[in-house]
């Protein structure tokens, strides 16, 4: 749980695969971000990572799609579809993922896909951003709470206490608390 970016995508041409890499990577050096450049028989590009930010992968399968290469490794291959999590590392970091996927979009992609639960990619407004990192927060907050709480019952299976786990979540966060 916390609040993540999900994208896809396709280059426009696979040999500018080389290009939009060097371009991540000055940004990275300008930025003071980790990065590491990845290039074998299946996957191509970057993968890099803002303080407090989970990985996020600019990588690319032969013909031109975005991909995750842990989803590869785990033969997860009919996912292309790239998540990371900004919860941790705040909204100034959160901004500037998006503006650079924006920016990366419109130069490099010819199809694009995005799901920002920030929603800052829609509405570039700062105030529904810090909204949204604030709801995941008192969530997070929550659920911390409930688990703290939880009381352990002699002889109950994992299985049950997952079951009243669930009951208590699903009554906790119904919206009657």
């Amino acid at each position: 749980m916390g609040l993540s970016i999900h994208y896809n995508g396709k280059i426009k041409d696979t040999n500018l695969i080389s290009s939009i890499t060097e371009e991540v990577k000055e940004i990275c050096e300008s930025l003071q971000w980790n990065y590491t450049l990845i290039g074998d028989d299946k996957v191509k590009g970057i993968c890099f990572g803002p303080e407090n930010c989970e990985p996020i992968f600019i990588t690319f399968i032969k013909d031109g799609r975005l991909v995750c290469p842990i989803s590869l490794q785990h033969k997860i291959e009919s996912s292309t579809t790239i998540s990371v999590k900004t919860q941790y590392a705040g909204i100034d970091t959160h901004v500037a993922i998006i503006k650079l996927l924006k920016y990366l979009n419109t130069k490099y992609f010819s199809h694009f896909e995005i799901l920002d639960e920030g929603d800052f990619w829609e509405t570039e407004d700062e105030n529904v951003l810090r909204s949204r990192f604030e709801d995941y927060e008192s969530a997070l907050n929550k659920l911390t709470t409930v688990l703290e709480n939880l009381e352990n019952k002699p002889g109950e299976t994992i299985e049950s206490t997952a079951d009243r786990l669930e009951k208590f979540l699903r009554e906790k966060f119904s919206g009657n608390n």
